[in-house]
């Protein structure tokens, strides 16, 4: 018996889909170090992370770049979401040789265009970083220490003069 299908466009078999604009968790598969290749700042050492963003309806790969020197709000709050905020404060990370895989966090998901083929494609625009996860900056002697609070006002008694 023959096997019966209704025939499909490409743009219908939509071989490659994208998930909808949104917040979802995310597996990092693979995480690395690679060097820019732009003019500006080549050879410069970049984060490179392959997430597998976990959408209602089916997985998606979405690649991911960041570094001290852009998207660095990326670098913190990636790490930020993984549990790591604390190696953000250190200064230094090393997501060489898949360092990162296995971590899990929530990531915010948009489509944008993909410049080489036209077609849309998953991003991501930022790590969504719980309140418990939220790092906190140590203070040091360079640091703008918080002006103090104002002190407290008198109760005014009806002796006061108060000029209006």
């Amino acid at each position: 018996m023959p096997l019966h299908y209704k025939p499909k466009s490409e743009k219908e078999l939509n071989r490659y889909p994208v998930l909808p604009e949104g917040d979802y968790p995310f597996t990092v598969l693979e995480s690395s170090e690679v060097a820019s290749k732009s003019q500006k700042n080549a050879g410069k050492l970049m984060v490179k992370l392959k997430l597998n963003v976990h959408g209602p309806d089916f997985d998606k790969h979405v690649f991911d770049y960041f570094a001290d020197w852009f998207s660095e709000w990326k670098l913190k709050h990636f790490l930020e979401t993984i549990g790591r905020g604390a190696d953000y404060e250190s200064g230094q990370i090393d997501a060489r040789e898949n360092a990162y895989e296995g971590r899990t966090g929530y990531v915010r998901i948009i489509i944008e265009e993909n410049k080489e083929t036209g077609e849309d494609r998953n991003a991501v625009d930022d790590y969504i970083v719980q309140p418990a996860q939220k790092v906190i900056p140590k203070l040091t002697p360079t640091s703008t220490a918080l002006a103090p609070a104002p002190a407290a006002h008198k109760e005014l008694s009806s002796q006061d003069d108060v000029p209006f």
